[in-house]
């Protein structure tokens, strides 16, 4: 979903609206299966082919929908608990307690203290802004840019998502983090799995500005009021 952010006077466009020209091969085959899967696990519609046909081509969007929803409670519970502790915490549908226990044990290995949570960040001399999920000091004693995600695994895209928000919090905020990297929350298994994204930062960040200036020169367009001069 194309996103852009009103900032000062300025228009940017969001850094996953950037990453979405990507091409993803990825997600049509996912796409393919969630539509045959639907007619295998749904026999009794082949009676009307037509409208199985029809039901299966929707099935992806009524999938991606559903995960997009369970996503965007587990980062909002996330947030409430991060700011305001666990006696903000209701009643969870399964999905979403299972990810928060994954948030939790990860949070209790790994996490000293959050530093930061739902943070808007923006770049004016680039021309981009995003939403980190979250800043923290681990117990080892290094601060990192952390983005939760609630996907079946680590996706293209990530490593440059992530980049992007470090390089304008600290631009911003005139600090220098340790790291970034992108803690996973099964939905099904209710374990954390955590990619330390930190030796790729530079690459990924330079792929992203790659990206950015394309993005801009395909859309024919300059940012509004602040497109600057690098």
């Amino acid at each position: 979903m194309s996103r852009l952010y009103n900032i000062n006077g300025g228009q940017y466009p969001s850094v996953t609206t950037v990453l979405g020209i990507l091409d993803k091969p990825q997600l049509l085959q996912w796409a393919v299966n969630s539509a045959c899967d639907y007619i295998k696990n749904n026999p009794e519609n082949i009676r009307d082919l037509s409208e199985a046909i029809e039901k299966a081509r929707a099935e992806w969007r009524n999938i991606s929908n559903d995960a997009m929803n369970i996503g965007t409670e587990i980062h909002d519970l996330i947030e409430k608990y991060i700011k305001h502790g666990r006696d903000a915490i209701g009643e969870l549908k399964p999905e979403v307690e299972n990810g928060f226990l994954a948030f939790l044990q990860w949070e209790e290995e790994n996490i000293d203290e959050w530093t930061e949570s739902e943070r808007t960040v923006y770049d004016p001399a680039n021309c981009y802004a995003g939403t980190l999920d979250a800043c923290a000091k681990l117990k080892n004693g290094k601060y990192y840019v952390i983005d939760f995600k609630s996907s079946k695994g680590f996706y293209d895209g990530y490593d440059q998502q992530i980049a992007a928000y470090r390089f304008a919090y600290e631009k911003e905020m005139k600090v220098e983090m340790d790291g970034m990297g992108v803690l996973r929350l099964d939905k099904e298994t209710g374990l954390p799995e955590f990619k330390d994204y930190s030796k790729v930062y530079t690459a990924k960040l330079n792929a992203f500005l790659r990206l950015l200036d394309y993005y801009y020169a395909a859309k024919n367009r300059r940012c509004k009021n602040i497109r600057t001069a690098k």
